[in-house]
């Protein structure tokens, strides 16, 4: 008799607990979805140079409804060469307000990629298809090696071009980095902001002007639109030709407490080519004096500047001294003597 009472308090206690459950299932299932649009459900990202990552894409999640929602998400990640990013969870939008899921497409290879996203947001399912394709670089950049030879020091080279052509299909709007170069090199651009149409080009403009004698050389690395590039340059500064006369100048004898007349050094350019003057050094001290009529002239073939000195005893007996210092890297030595009387 007790065994047949277990057996039906058990199959009570059964019964309510299903009961429980069917009742748990109606009611959620009678719970209603958010009701979202989303949209678009395809992004085509088209050709995207190989290194480089696309403008973003966005797929808008709506809240069409008449209530507020806190958006809860599941899903949607994608694997490289495709990222999503979103500003959806846990934020709430009100009716009529929406939030984002935003892509990008960065191709490291060539080829046709597709994928499909997948999710959730507060019951509603999506999809959303993307495609693109990586595509070569679309710049070809040349030369991208530059010999300035030997240039005069203190001389700028004649200039080198660099021609940056868009072979891709489409225009391009420049943008640069790393496009610099240092000194003794230097560099102007009329790339940068400009819409090249496929199949035109801009330029770089380069120039090698040599402080000192010597091998220079420097590598430009850089990015037009993304595509690195790298120009290698390099020159010999060379000592120009000059012809510094005379090398010695004697005051001879001259009252104590006055002044020499003033003798004069010529300095002759013959390189060829013009030569912007730059000196160091060539002072003198008391009694003697130094200065020069050459630094900053532009001194073509054949011109001369000159370099004037002068002497003013204070004391008898005879003073020596010489100048030394160097025009554009040529050195010279300028003896002078005078005697006090």
């Amino acid at each position: 008799m007790h065994r047949f009472r277990r057996i039906a308090m058990l199959g009570l206690v059964i019964g309510a607990v299903t009961a429980t459950l069917a009742l748990m299932t109606v009611v959620a299932s009678s719970l209603p979805k958010a009701n979202l649009l989303i949209t678009p459900t395809g992004l085509s990202f088209g050709p995207v140079i190989t290194g480089t990552s696309s403008p973003t894409q966005s797929v808008t999640v709506t809240n069409e409804g008449s209530d507020p929602v806190t958006m809860d998400g599941t899903g949607g990640q994608l694997a490289p060469p495709f990222n999503a990013t979103d500003n959806c969870q846990g934020n709430e939008i009100g009716p009529g307000q929406s939030c984002h899921m935003t892509y990008t497409f960065s191709p490291e290879s060539q080829g046709d990629f597709i994928a499909t996203a997948t999710g959730i947001w507060n019951g509603v399912k999506y999809t959303v298809k993307l495609d693109g394709s990586g595509v070569p670089p679309t710049f070809t950049i040349s030369p991208t090696r530059i010999d300035f030879g030997s240039t005069l020091v203190g001389v700028f080279s004649a200039q080198q071009v660099v021609t940056v052509r868009n072979t891709g299909p489409t225009p391009a709007t420049m943008a640069g980095t790393g496009i610099s170069v240092d000194a003794p090199f230097s560099l102007t651009e009329n790339c940068s902001g400009l819409s090249l149409d496929p199949g035109k080009t801009c330029k770089m403009t380069l120039k090698y002007k040599p402080v000192d004698t010597g091998h220079d050389a420097f590598e430009m690395d850089g990015t037009w639109n993304g595509q690195a590039f790298a120009i290698n340059m390099e020159g010999v500064g060379v000592t120009p030709t000059l012809l510094i006369t005379p090398n010695s100048l004697n005051f001879g004898n001259v009252t104590t407490g006055t002044d020499a007349p003033t003798q004069t050094v010529t300095v002759t350019n013959l390189s060829i080519g013009q030569l912007v003057m730059d000196g160091t050094g060539g002072h003198l001290g008391s009694p003697f004096s130094a200065q020069d009529h050459c630094q900053g002239l532009t001194l073509k073939y054949g011109q001369s500047c000159t370099m004037v000195f002068g002497f003013h005893p204070t004391a008898l007996g005879k003073v020596t001294a010489t100048a030394t210092g160097t025009w554009n890297g040529a050195t010279y030595k300028v003896k002078v003597v005078g005697t006090g009387v």
